[in-house]
């Protein structure tokens, strides 16, 4: 089912479609993002940089989950992307199998007037709320990664 759940702010970007989709052999991307979903034009932008022969769905975050909730996304190899943390709780608080979440190109835009930025890499920043929904979903069983490349080594960012 997921193959990969990623955190990332800009959502689909060539690092995603020129490296990780074909790393990873998806068939399936699922963008759960309530704001683009209610933006044709971002919709439009996002669903142009990826293959024709992988399907995607660009949604709101409620519609993801009714969609990875149906018994016949199982058989897929999906990949998910969420904006932020908000939208990546209320995920894996419903769909219960999911157990790392790869968070990498996350910051720069998000936490640009945060006080208590954490540098982590030169494509991940946190600020306090970011590490506080870590943990979050750390408590939850879930392994929490920094892993900007399929050939960058994973880094365990469940104790930020």
């Amino acid at each position: 089912m997921i193959v990969n759940f990623r955190v990332d702010e800009r959502l689909v970007h060539g690092q995603i479609v020129s490296t990780w989709l074909k790393y990873l052999d998806i068939s399936h991307m699922i963008v759960a993002n309530d704001m683009a979903a209610k933006d044709e034009l971002q919709k439009i932008s996002l669903t142009m940089a990826i293959p024709s022969n992988i399907k995607c769905l660009i949604t709101n975050v409620d519609a993801a989950i009714r969609v990875l909730s149906d018994p016949r996304s199982k058989d897929k190899k999906i990949l998910v992307i969420c904006g932020n943390f908000s939208d990546v709780l209320k995920i894996i608080t419903k769909i219960k199998d999911i157990r790392e979440i790869n968070v990498a190109n996350y910051g720069k835009l998000t936490n640009v007037n945060s006080n208590n930025k954490q540098v982590i890499s030169r494509a991940l920043i946190l600020g306090d709320e970011d590490k506080e929904n870590i943990k979050k979903i750390a408590a939850m069983g879930v392994l929490v990664i920094h892993q900007p490349l399929p050939s960058s080594p994973k880094k365990n960012l469940n104790n930020v």
